[in-house]
């Protein structure tokens, strides 16, 4: 048994090292912003139905009124650290589940660039295939600087406290709480490097 589990730990550990490395191609901030503004946003219940296949339980679409409608990618079995390349798309991070919360990942300078622009109090509705809805309200948002951009392992500096944490222990801070939170995760890029930072947006459900 203990065996076992040192196993699922180790594994863990690789993945989240992997996971932590995947970052973005640098694109300026102007380019961002140039982008953005071409995006159009639907109304809320076009999109859902846009997204109805009828499975229950599917993640398959995170909506914010006015700020930005994404269409949500599985990771491939086998494959825990997997993003999608594809405009308009954002990945359910397998991971997160397996420690009770829903994690949704993006490169910035893909769809996690309008992961920037939320604020505490906004509300993200997660749509699923037969049209089910569920609402969060985000209540934190949080940045962290790599401290070894070319580690798998590196350690990170919270922008807020200026608190120290292993990759390990931020991953645990963020997704091990089994909270059903929703957390949103992007990349940072500063000072010409694609690795220099992480940005988590946390979300509590509203039931």
């Amino acid at each position: 048994m203990a065996n076992r589990f040192f196993t699922k730990t180790i594994i863990l550990l690789i993945g989240l090292g992997l996971l932590f490395t995947i970052c973005t191609v640098p694109t300026s901030a102007s380019a961002l912003s140039n982008h953005e503004t071409q995006v159009k946003i639907p109304d809320f219940q076009s999109f859902v139905n846009s997204l109805e296949n009828g499975q229950e339980g599917v993640l398959r679409g995170l909506y914010v009124k006015n700020t930005m409608a994404l269409r949500i990618a599985q990771q491939p079995i086998g494959d825990d650290n997997f993003i999608t390349p594809v405009q308009g798309y954002v990945t359910e991070f397998r991971m997160a589940a397996n420690q009770g919360t829903i994690g949704l990942l993006a490169h910035n300078y893909l769809a996690g660039q309008s992961f920037f622009q939320l604020a505490p109090e906004q509300e993200i509705y997660l749509i699923y295939g037969n049209k089910e809805t569920k609402v969060f309200v985000v209540t934190d948002i949080q940045s962290y600087q790599t401290l070894s951009p070319a580690s798998p392992t590196s350690d990170f500096i919270s922008l807020d406290s200026g608190k120290r944490f292993t990759a390990s222990s931020l991953f645990s801070k963020i997704y091990s709480n089994g909270s059903g939170n929703l957390i949103l995760q992007t990349c940072i890029f500063a000072d010409q490097n694609m690795y220099w930072g992480r940005l988590f947006v946390i979300a509590k459900p509203i039931t």
